[in-house]
């Protein structure tokens, strides 16, 4: 399965939340046997780190671009900037 890590590292890297959900998504097909929980057990710590790293700077921008479509994203932005301080 080195194919499908790389290809789950690399949606996850292109921080766009639609092709993320169809590469998930192959988890329900019948054409393709590909399990999701199988495939994360054989990530290694490096991988888990970096695809979580990426998982959540695109949960972030995408939520920041609801709230900023609703005009005040102040609230969101401190969240985020605290979180990411806390983590350094």
């Amino acid at each position: 399965m080195p194919g499908k890590r790389e290809k789950l590292l690399e949606v996850a890297a292109a921080d766009s939340p639609n092709d993320f959900l169809e590469f998930i998504q192959q988890h329900n097909s019948h054409d393709d046997p590909f399990d999701v929980g199988e495939l994360l057990a054989s990530f290694t710590r490096k991988q888990l780190d970096e695809l979580w790293t990426h998982l959540q700077m695109m949960t972030a921008r995408t939520l920041l671009s609801f709230s900023a479509d609703n005009g005040d994203s102040r609230q969101l932005k401190v969240l985020v900037v605290s979180k990411d301080i806390a983590e350094r």
